[in-house]
């Protein structure tokens, strides 16, 4: 130990044997005994607060008088007529709270009392379990008296005493710390006295016990250790605030894990009569984990992950200035297998999954606030989108959730906190919540299902998912590929997102089919020929006929030639005829692809103007124009072939501005000094 504080006026310094640090003992009651090498050695009595090696005070010494003397032995008699089921009981009540050999001890045992033949007496301590320790047991023969005898572990052999036996003896039946090890210092600990033998009497006049007990739990130094299953109990209205979530007195506990990794529920519902807060740190001065107020009215509850090794400190106290008793129930639970972020359960697209926050932790120290707050026990899903189909993602609880839920999706790594908040929603149906996302089809999201303020239960989660179709999924958008020119590459086409037709041309049945179109009408008689570049799922290519550009599925017709057939298959031609407007329906439902259509005679392929150059590309918000020769005009096409930017530029330099355009690919029309050329320019 550290050098002792708070001990009592009249005392010396002395060194410890064996150490090298002074401690101060109190020499007044001081006696003499012989230890086991035969050298005469001064017995202390050590009052005032031990401390730790550390510096941290682990027991607080503290008399406790009993108030039920003096007391007559015997009574009117001058024998103990039954010491087994009638003895003489003398009571000290202690109040506080400790365990002997965990955070208590007994001291001594210090007795005053009157009896004309000592010999006559046999003297023990009771607990309050009801352990019996024989302090003296038919010792001092006709000698008189007790006079300020003092038991302690470590004294003297008191059958090698005398009468009055002042001084500091060991009881007679062996050490406290043995006898009561384990056992709660709270409750009547009684002085038992038998006189075995008649014609004496006697009166017991003092009876005390100094307990050197756990210090008051005001600061996290001195936090009580509480278990799973405890109810404990305090009062705040005699602290200071020593730290703790608000400014109000606070009383300070802490919980080490038990090996296992569980979750710890800390309840004060129904054990409070005040405004509370509760709040739990990672450490004495450490960072808070969580904190709760107002979980059932004014009172307050949560639940922390106890890693199963770690020792966590919790601070009571009151909202505000208010404060009083409380008692606080601890229960423990084994936590849902994705309780944490790191252990998130995979989901796919399409999945309907059940699952339970109930013994779930709170996520508040990992998950960000993300539309919603993060105050409540929650479980993590993960999902990878790797379909690289860009679309939007559903998340939904509104089925089959049986209590006030919160979603929130985030994207990252749970290792490496903050977490990217996507999207977050509360009470979307009802008091159930769902919430829709994009995606880029190539993104991880982590998934917590939580509660509103502390709520939890079983739920449902489904999980959609809605690619965003091709643009020229619908007939009505069918790419104009004469207006871009051959050969005509679409790249990347999303075809799995693809949706149904709204019809059926003449000769091709398109019932559940789901692909893209284009369209064209060729220069001159020659071929045409499309193809899949990348197949996969069920395929398919064919040409029609069409009144114009801007028919309808109905309107069309199969062109009847035996490389154009209604079947399966990755590629398709025909002969054309100048000025016929054609269509191509691509179906690849299991894969994104480009799709290529090319031929002879069909219309302007891409070329460059000798002279011209443009940059830079990819673009941003400007493309810088240059030739040789004036440049008339520049026009920019979408791949559905509709005319985004239209500029006049009578000019050899110039500039066009693409700010405004979406992020893709697209075709620019250049003219200079009449002659065309075409090129291919990126949005980014």
């Amino acid at each position: 130990p550290s050098p002792i504080v708070g001990g009592p006026a009249y005392a010396e310094t002395t060194t410890v044997p064996g150490s090298d640090f002074p401690v101060a003992v109190d020499v007044s009651n001081g006696g003499w005994a012989v230890n086991s090498f035969g050298f005469q050695s001064a017995i202390f009595t050590v009052s005032g607060q031990c401390e730790s090696t550390g510096g941290g005070v682990t027991c607080i010494s503290t008399t406790y008088d009993s108030t039920s003397v003096p007391f007559d032995i015997d009574g009117a008699g001058n024998v103990t007529a039954d010491c087994v089921n009638a003895p003489n009981l003398i009571p000290v009540t202690v109040g506080d709270s400790g365990t002997i050999g965990g955070d208590a001890n007994i001291e001594n045992v210090t007795i005053d009392l009157t009896h004309t033949f000592d010999g006559d007496l046999i003297i023990s301590l009771v607990s309050p379990n009801g352990t019996e320790l024989v302090l003296s047991n038919r010792n001092g023969g006709s000698g008189d008296n007790y006079t300020n005898t003092i038991f302690m572990d470590g004294g003297a052999d008191i059958t090698a005493g005398a009468p009055p036996y002042t001084g500091t003896f060991a009881p007679e039946g062996g050490s406290f710390a043995a006898a009561f090890d384990g056992e709660a210092i709270t409750g009547d600990w009684n002085l038992k006295i038998c006189d075995a033998a008649g014609g004496d009497t006697g009166q017991v006049l003092a009876f005390s016990m100094s307990i050197c007990i756990p210090p008051d739990n005001d600061t996290c130094e001195f936090a009580k250790e509480f278990a799973c299953g405890d109810t404990v109990t305090g009062d705040t209205s005699n602290n200071t605030n020593q730290g703790g979530f608000n400014t109000s007195p606070d009383e300070w506990f802490k919980y080490t894990g038990t090996g296992d990794v569980e979750v710890v529920t800390l309840s004060l519902c129904g054990g409070a009569t005040f405004d509370t807060v509760l709040t739990v740190y990672d450490s004495c001065g450490g960072a808070i984990i969580t904190n709760n107020d107002d979980f059932c009215g004014l009172q307050s509850q949560l639940s922390f992950l106890s890693d199963g090794t770690s020792t966590y400190y919790v601070a009571v106290e009151g909202f505000g200035a208010s404060t009083g008793p409380f008692s606080m129930d601890v229960i423990c639970a084994t936590p849902p297998a994705n309780d944490l972020c790191s252990n998130a359960i995979a989901v796919s697209c399409g999945d309907s999954v059940s699952g339970t926050t109930i013994n779930a932790s709170e996520d508040s120290g990992v998950a960000p606030e993300c539309g919603t707050t993060v105050n409540s026990p929650g479980v993590w899903y993960s999902l990878a989108d790797n379909s690289g189909l860009a679309g939007n993602i559903t998340l939904s609880l509104c089925t089959g959730t049986a209590y006030d839920s919160k979603i929130s999706v985030y994207t990252g790594d749970c290792g490496a906190p903050p977490l990217t908040c996507v999207a977050g929603n509360d009470d979307s149906c009802g008091l159930q919540s769902e919430v829709t996302f994009p995606t880029n089809g190539n993104t991880t999201f982590l998934v917590l299902v939580h509660g509103f303020n502390g709520a939890t239960g079983d739920f449902v989660l489904d999980v959609s998912c809605l690619p965003t179709p091709p643009p020229n999924d619908m007939i009505a958008n069918s790419i104009d590929v004469d207006e871009i020119g051959f050969p005509y590459t679409d790249p990347s086409v999303a075809m799995p997102a693809a949706t149904t037709e709204n019809g059926n041309p003449s000769g091709c049945d398109l019932t559940g089919a789901n692909g893209v179109w284009y369209n064209f009408v060729p220069e001159g008689d020659g071929t045409a020929i499309a193809s899949i570049t990348t197949p996969g799922g069920a395929s398919s290519v064919t040409f029609y006929t069409a009144p114009d550009e801007s028919s309808v599925e109905t309107d069309l017709v199969l062109v009847p030639q035996n490389t154009n057939q209604c079947v399966p298959g990755t590629s398709s031609s025909i002969n054309t005829v100048a000025g016929q407007a054609y269509y191509v329906f691509v179906l690849n439902t299991g894969s994104i692809t480009d799709i290529v259509i090319d031929g002879t005679n069909l219309g302007t392929s891409e070329n460059s103007i000798v002279g011209f150059s443009f940059y830079p590309n990819p673009s941003t918000n400007t493309i810088n124009l240059k030739a040789a020769d004036t440049i008339d005009y520049v026009s920019i096409y979408n791949l559905l072939g509709q005319r985004v930017i239209d500029t006049r530029v009578e000019a050899t330099t110039s500039q066009v501005d693409v700010s405004a355009l979406s992020v893709g690919t697209y075709i620019m029309k250049v003219s200079v000094n009449g002659q065309i050329g075409t090129y291919k320019v990126l949005k980014k």
